[in-house]
């Protein structure tokens, strides 16, 4: 799909992760499953805080870790 790089994940994957990322309070914009600036800009400031590789760019690993931290930040189980 445009705007997504090979490779990664799906547009689908990608929406998630802009919705788990504007649920920890990060700047997406629309969550629409599209890797534009504004997405690549949030992935890079959540891996910093997260202290991971700073790379901006939308992986499963990615994808695993904001579901891992979303739980916790709700207080789910």
């Amino acid at each position: 799909p445009p705007g997504l790089p090979p490779g990664l994940i799906s547009a689908e994957e990608l929406a998630e992760i802009e919705n788990l990322l504007a649920r920890l309070e990060f700047e997406t914009g629309d969550a629409d499953g599209v890797l534009d600036p504004q997405s690549q800009i949030a992935i890079r400031l959540y891996q910093e805080m997260a202290g991971l590789p700073i790379n901006g760019e939308p992986t499963e690993d990615l994808l695993a870790d904001l579901r891992e931290v979303v739980k916790l930040y709700d207080g789910s189980d």
